[in-house]
C-alpha cells in the first residue's frame, strides 16, 4: 500500500491539517479522545470532504483540489468497519456477508465467501439475526462483509472499544489472520496503545487535529512532544512470544520472544503462542544479575537510548527484544545509564500479562 494525503479542514472543533505517506502493511493511529483519529479516517474514507488538500492510494488520485478530483465514498473501494459494527438488522448473518460480497463486481472478488466464514469462525451463526449476537460475534461478522467487498484498504474505527478486555483478545487473532490471510492492507485507530502494539509498531500518533510524529513505536518515544502524550495515556511493552514448556503445578511457563534468543518466565498457561504485556515501571535495572532473589527474569541487556520526561526516566534497553523501562532520574544519576552501557533487567513473572 501507497498511501499519500494531506489534509487541511476547520470545523467548529478544531482546525485541522495534516499529511503523510503510509506504506507499511498495518498503521496505527493513536491520540486521545479528540486527537482527530475518526476525522482522519473519514477524510480518508471520503464520509467526509476537505477543504483542501490531496489524497492518492497507489498512485490513484482520491481527492486532488487543485485538480477538481473528489471521488465519493462509494467509489473508493476501500471498507470501514466501525465501533457498533452496524449490522443490517433485517438481515441474517448470511445476509450481511452476502451485502458485502455484493458489493464488489464478481471478476474483483479476491476472496471465496466460504473461505472468510472459515476465517472467522461464522459458520453456527448464518442464520442468525444481528440483535441475537455477543459484540464480539457481530464485530466478526462486520469484518468479514468489510472483507467480502474485496477492499484495497480496510480502515477500522476503534473497532473493539465497545468491548471489554475478554471480548477484545478473542477479536485480536483474527484481526491478524485476516491480514495474514488476505494480505489486504489495514489503518487501525484506537486509544488504546495495547491494542495497537498487538497488530503493528508503525504508528502515528495525534494531538489536536495534527501528527506529531509517525514510524516505530519505540522511536516515536524518542521525541519529547510525543513521550509527554504518550506517558500520559499509559506506556507498555507488548511482546509475542512462544511457550516452550508450561509447569501449572509451579505456576510458571518458560517463553521465548519471537525476537531474540531470552527465554523468559510468566504465569502458567495453556498457549503454544501468546502475546504479553509488561509495564515499563514494573522493570527494574541493576548493573549486574542479583543472587538469592525471587525475581525470576534477570535479563542481560545494552541500554540504547535514555530520555528524561518530567519527573520519571526512560530508558530502552536491548534485551534481544526492546524493552522501555521506568526509572527516576535520581536512578539515572545514581548508576549512571547511559547509552551503550550494560545493564540487567529484572521483572517479576507475575508482571507479565497474558493478552491475544
Amino acid at each position: 500500500m501507497n498511501l499519500d494525503f494531506a489534509f487541511r479542514s476547520t470545523d467548529a472543533d478544531q482546525d485541522f491539517d495534516i499529511a503523510g505517506r503510509f506504506t507499511a502493511p498495518v498503521t496505527g493511529i493513536f491520540g486521545p479522545s479528540g486527537a482527530g483519529k475518526t476525522t482522519l479516517l473519514h477524510l480518508l474514507a471520503g464520509i467526509r470532504k476537505p477543504q483542501a488538500g490531496h489524497l492518492f492510494l497507489n498512485d490513484r488520485a482520491l481527492y486532488q483540489d487543485q485538480a477538481g478530483v473528489y471521488v465519493p465514498a462509494h467509489r473508493r473501494n476501500m471498507a470501514v468497519v466501525f465501533q457498533d459494527g452496524r449490522l443490517f438488522p433485517h438481515l441474517s448473518v448470511a445476509g450481511n456477508l452476502d451485502f458485502g460480497y455484493k458489493l464488489a463486481p464478481a471478476k474483483t472478488h479476491h476472496f471465496a465467501r466460504e473461505d472468510i466464514i472459515d476465517l472467522l469462525e461464522l459458520g453456527p451463526l448464518l442464520n442468525q439475526r444481528p440483535w441475537r449476537l455477543s459484540g464480539g460475534e457481530r464485530q466478526r461478522v462486520a469484518l468479514g462483509r468489510a472483507v467480502l467487498s474485496s477492499p484495497k484498504l480496510l480502515l477500522l474505527d476503534e473497532p473493539l472499544a465497545s468491548l471489554d478486555r475478554g471480548r477484545k483478545n478473542q477479536i485480536l487473532p483474527f484481526l491478524r489472520r485476516i491480514h495474514e490471510a488476505t494480505g489486504i492492507p489495514m489503518i487501525y485507530i484506537s486509544h488504546d496503545l495495547t491494542e495497537l502494539l498487538q497488530l503493528t509498531d508503525t504508528l502515528m500518533v495525534l494531538d489536536r487535529g495534527r501528527a506529531i510524529g509517525y514510524g516505530r513505536f519505540l522511536d516515536l518515544v524518542k521525541q519529547q512532544e510525543v513521550l509527554d502524550l504518550v506517558h500520559d495515556l499509559g506506556l507498555i511493552n507488548v511482546v509475542s512470544a512462544s511457550v516452550l514448556d508450561n509447569k501449572p503445578r509451579e505456576g510458571i511457563a518458560r517463553l521465548k520472544p519471537v525476537e531474540g534468543d531470552v527465554i523468559w518466565t510468566g504465569p502458567d498457561v495453556e498457549r503454544k503462542t501468546v502475546y504479553t504485556s509488561l509495564r515499563p515501571e514494573d522493570i527494574a535495572l541493576v548493573k549486574k544479575p542479583v543472587p538469592d532473589i525471587s525475581i525470576q527474569n534477570q535479563i542481560p541487556g545494552i541500554i540504547r537510548h535514555v530520555m528524561i520526561s518530567r519527573h520519571k526516566a526512560l530508558c530502552i534497553v536491548d534485551t534481544g527484544v526492546d524493552l522501555l523501562v521506568e526509572v527516576t532520574p535520581h536512578a539515572v544519576n545514581e548508576l549512571g545509564l547511559a547509552a551503550g552501557q550494560k545493564t540487567t533487567c529484572l521483572f517479576k513473572a507475575q508482571a507479565l500479562k497474558y493478552l491475544a
